[in-house]
């Protein structure tokens, strides 16, 4: 779903290793690798990796980051293709709008 992307294990140890420091967009996955979450970084996609981590919701086992210039509008559109090839929002997508 991102580009030039590989998923990492959503593991503090790992987030610390690989997460960029750069803003950027990210995409969280349960454990068949189906996208639950698609979120922005308006800092540091480490620092915002490690605050859903946190937070944990049931089911997260990995991640993908994208490093762009505009988040915002990048996870808006991952968000609207999400839409358009499932028919619905990513599951934890759902209960933040």
């Amino acid at each position: 779903m991102l580009k030039h992307s590989s998923k990492h294990a959503f593991a503090e140890v790992i987030i610390n290793m690989k997460a960029p420091e750069q803003k950027g967009v990210f995409c969280l996955y349960d454990n068949k690798e189906d996208v639950v979450f698609i979120g922005e970084a308006e800092s540091s996609l480490r620092t915002t990796l490690k605050q859903f981590r946190a937070n944990r919701r049931a089911g997260i086992l990995m991640y993908s980051a994208e490093v762009v210039s505009d988040p915002k509008t990048r996870s808006q559109e991952l968000i609207r293709g999400y839409k358009e090839m499932y028919g619905q929002l990513p599951l934890y997508n759902q209960s933040s709008n």
